[in-house]
């Protein structure tokens, strides 16, 4: 029909309105499991994050880890056995393999 629409698909519930989610910044929520940081996040509809940690003595943060699904579990012993570190990470979102939005704030942990 030439007067069709998106808007009448909609109403008729043959077309999906469209997503209009904008990707921010993630928030990341760090607790300690058995002895490991567990980093917990929202997908929203991103493809995961792009995670960054800083542990230690450490004086700049790397690159630690693409995550598809929370949680991510660091798996990582610390430095010095028996002693205790803190751990800090941050995020973006990823979608098609870039990185997305802005870096979240920083969450941190002691270990």
């Amino acid at each position: 029909n030439s007067a069709y629409t998106n808007t009448i698909g909609e109403d008729l519930g043959i077309v999906a309105e469209q997503d209009t989610t904008v990707l921010t910044a993630p928030e990341l929520t760090v607790t300690l499991e058995g002895g490991n940081p567990v980093i917990k996040f929202v997908k929203s509809i991103s493809d995961g994050i792009r995670l960054y940690s800083r542990r230690g003595p450490e004086t700049a943060f790397t690159f630690l880890a693409v995550d598809t699904r929370s949680p991510y579990i660091d798996t990582r012993p610390n430095e010095t056995p028996g002693t205790a570190e803190k751990r800090e990470y941050y995020a973006f979102y990823i979608v098609d393999d870039e990185q997305v939005g802005v870096q979240s704030d920083v969450a941190g942990i002691s270990v």
